[in-house]
This record gives C-alpha cells, sequence and structure tokens, in this order.
C-alpha cells in the first residue's frame, strides 16, 4: 500500500511538469511560426517594391529611346528616391533579401547604363549617376 501511495505523489508533480514543458514547447512553436509569417510578408513586400522598381527602370528606358528626355528624368527622380527609400528599409532586413536587392539594383543600373547617351541629353540633369549610386547596397 505504502508502494502505491508513492507512485501517486510522483505522478502529480511529473504530469505537472510534462504539462508545463509541453505548453511551453508550443508557445514557442506558435510565435516560431508568427515570426516565420512576419519574415514571408516583409520579403513579399520586398519583392513587390523591387518589381515595381524594375518595371519603373524598363518604362525610363523607353522614354529615354523614345526622346521624352522631362519625363524621363522625372522617372529618373522616382526611380532613385524609390531606391535610396528602398535601400534604408533593407538594413534590417534578412540577407536573403538584400541579395536580391542587390542584384535588382545592379539590373536597374546596367539598364540605366545602356542608355548613358541619351541620359546625359537630358535637360537639366537634377539627379545623377552618383545618387544612383548611392541608393546601392553596400554605399
Amino acid at each position: 500500500m505504502k508502494r502505491n501511495v508513492f507512485r501517486v505523489d510522483w505522478l502529480i508533480p511529473v504530469l505537472g511538469i510534462v504539462l508545463v514543458l509541453g505548453g511551453y514547447s508550443l508557445t514557442k512553436s506558435y510565435h516560431g511560426a508568427l515570426e516565420d509569417i512576419r519574415l514571408g510578408q516583409q520579403f513579399n513586400a520586398i519583392i513587390d517594391r523591387l518589381t515595381g522598381d524594375c518595371r519603373l527602370s524598363r518604362v525610363l528606358s523607353e522614354a529615354q529611346a523614345a526622346g521624352c528626355a522631362v519625363t524621363a528624368q522625372s522617372l529618373d527622380e522616382l526611380l532613385a528616391t524609390d531606391m535610396a527609400t528602398l535601400n534604408a528599409e533593407l538594413q534590417s532586413a534578412e540577407p536573403q533579401a538584400r541579395a536580391l536587392a542587390e542584384a535588382c539594383f545592379e539590373y536597374i543600373a546596367r539598364r540605366r547604363h545602356q542608355n548613358a547617351p541619351l541620359a546625359s541629353q537630358l535637360a537639366t540633369p537634377r539627379l545623377g549617376e552618383r545618387t544612383l549610386a548611392s541608393a546601392a547596397p553596400g554605399n
């Protein structure tokens, strides 16, 4: 009889410990899943903005090719501003997002350099190559 009481006396504390540890691990898993969701949403937002910047770069190249100097200048300023803002936001982003942004920045810079003779014909260039280069990560 004494042995049976001994088992019951230990059963309740052990079950309590198991329940506490189980609750802790479930809570930690839940918060980890929430963090993964938040990072995924942040990454998707960055991808959306980079896609918009690449489209804007394409429109800028087409405007320059068509001889629309004022439109090209306005688009260039808009693109540089958006890239600088995105670069500031990327300082706290994950490395994968920063690498993707750097690749997109290089793509945009390469497209911009393809039309360098047209870009130099802009009436009053308020935004030079240095501004776009300073928007790139690491500068």
